[in-house]
């Protein structure tokens, strides 16, 4: 009678770890920001945006992504930010296409940065211009990979303008 639940018992089993191991690939390729799961689940090649994203993460331990804002908002929404110790994300308004004044800045980020993060500004976002988001430490000291790169992502204030809110699923 016992070898009757041999055969079914090991199908169950096989079954489980096939499942964590599909569950834990798909999470460590997020991590590694190769985001592969993500691009196979959607079909699709990342965009130029998640490329940036993913080359922050592969050159050092910080990463922002935020994607275009709708114009007149006064609120940033930010997708990621990626840090190894408690800091920031900053907003900046544009100077000869560069960042210029700080506009905004989150709460104390806890290391580990976070998903989904909402950024005040002082003054609504212009349809046109381009703002950037900026990774800071904890003492405000802008964040960098180890070649000197500065941890920020470009976008524009547009008309239409809908950033992603939703949980990521990779």
């Amino acid at each position: 009678m016992k070898r009757v639940w041999i055969i079914p018992g090991l199908i169950v089993v096989a079954a489980i770890a096939v499942a964590a191991t599909i569950l834990w690939s798909t999470r460590h390729e997020w991590v590694d920001g190769t985001n592969q799961a993500l691009t196979q689940s959607l079909g699709a090649q990342p965009t130029p945006r998640q490329q940036t994203f993913q080359g922050m993460l592969a050159a050092g331990t910080s990463a922002v992504y935020v994607e275009d804002q709708a114009d007149g908002s006064s609120e940033v929404a930010i997708g990621f930010a990626v840090m190894k110790d408690a800091g920031f994300v900053a907003v900046y308004d544009s100077e000869g296409g560069h960042p210029g004044k700080e506009i905004g800045r989150s709460a104390l980020l806890s290391a580990g940065g976070g998903e989904h993060l909402t950024v005040v500004t002082s003054t609504p976002l212009r349809g046109g211009e381009i703002y950037y988001a900026i990774l800071l430490s904890k003492d405000g000291t802008e964040l960098a990979d180890a070649d000197g790169n500065v941890a920020l992502m470009s976008f524009a204030a547009r008309a239409g303008a809908e950033p992603e809110t939703g949980a990521v699923q990779p």
